[in-house]
């Protein structure tokens, strides 16, 4: 192939958060070659826009600095000069006939993550971690709206790279909110409580123990007679100290049959030794009601709630509930 196309971010952001149909299993982690020879992009950015569901303009990486351009179809970015190995994908395009003689690279998630720190807050920039290493993406024609996937990457990957990106400007700040990301989120309401859950209280969060997300949780011989399983899924769960963050969406719960399981289940999951801490909506729409909510989830980590102190940083936690709550997808299940 003697021409080499590169989606870069923030065009390729959208491409790993939306999951596009692609299997990620087929992508073979390289590095694009130095001298870039593009095609027509204003051709690629429409071909692209239509078979991957990304939006117009479409970014790109420029084969030279004097070629970068702006344009209503794409943008045209200078490369990066270092940087770490695994930056670029090459994807199959044998479905786009119009780039199948191209080599088409998209810039990595850990890449994305990295430039995500030069545009977003350290609480913007651990959601979209958390997303990054999900394992649900939007899905308008699923019953949820949301799709299962394989994550394309995770919190140690993203580690790994920034931490190899040192000198990039951008890294110090990527590096410091990877700490908090966390792996296996199942759905954005997932996500958000993990954010504001454990970040340290001065970034305006509850500092709590890393939990694990989307977790199974094993039941008794008891539980397994009384609910016919033998395990459930459970969004955020701190398995050590047997305590469950179980969020009830309105859509999970549109349906009687739906909503005698759910309480079926949390009866077998407190069965096994679980406490479990079911999150409404509501929850979603108060500081005041989610500061019940961890705090009662602190004491039962065995965590002393120092009310003062959290006084102290409640301006910071009412910019952080801000951030992540102020749109709440109205129907979209953990489950």
């Amino acid at each position: 192939m003697s021409q080499v196309l590169v989606i870069t971010y923030p065009t390729a952001l959208e491409f790993w958060l939306n999951g596009t149909n692609i299997d990620t299993d087929k992508y073979a982690l390289e590095n694009i070659p130095v001298i870039i020879k593009s095609p027509d992009l204003r051709m690629a950015a429409q071909e692209i826009s239509l078979n991957m569901g990304l939006t117009l303009p479409v970014s790109f990486m420029a084969s030279e600095n004097s070629n970068r351009n702006l344009h209503k179809t794409y943008r045209n970015y200078s490369r990066p000069k270092k940087l770490p190995e695994n930056s670029f994908i090459q994807i199959d395009t044998s479905l786009y006939p119009k780039l199948d003689q191209t080599a088409v690279y998209v810039a990595s998630p850990e890449y994305c993550f990295l430039w995500a720190a030069r545009d977003y807050s350290i609480v913007q920039l651990v959601e979209i971690g958390n997303n990054l290493c999900a394992i649900y993406v939007y899905d308008e024609d699923s019953s949820f709206r949301q799709r299962k996937r394989l994550a394309p990457v995770n919190k140690a990957t993203i580690l790994k790279y920034v931490s190899n990106a040192k000198s990039t400007r951008y890294a110090k700040k990527a590096l410091l909110a990877a700490k908090y990301v966390l792996d296996n989120a199942y759905s954005p309401i997932e996500s958000k409580l993990a954010v504001i859950g454990n970040l340290p209280k001065f970034y305006g969060g509850y500092g709590l123990p890393d939990p694990e997300l989307n977790y199974d949780v094993s039941h008794n011989n008891e539980a397994r007679l009384f609910l016919k399983k033998d395990k459930s899924s459970c969004d955020i769960v701190w398995p050590k100290q047997k305590v469950i963050l179980e969020y009830d969406s309105d859509e999970a719960h549109g349906n009687a049959e739906q909503y005698s399981y759910d309480k079926r289940k949390y009866r077998a999951l407190q069965m096994s030794g679980y406490k479990v801490f079911p999150v409404v909506k509501q929850d979603l729409m108060s500081l005041d009601r989610l500061d019940d909510l961890f705090f009662s989830v602190r004491r039962e980590l065995g965590m002393r709630n120092d009310y003062e102190y959290f006084k102290k940083y409640r301006a910071q936690r009412e910019e952080t509930f801000k951030e992540l709550f102020k749109t709440v997808p109205s129907d979209i299940s953990s489950r």
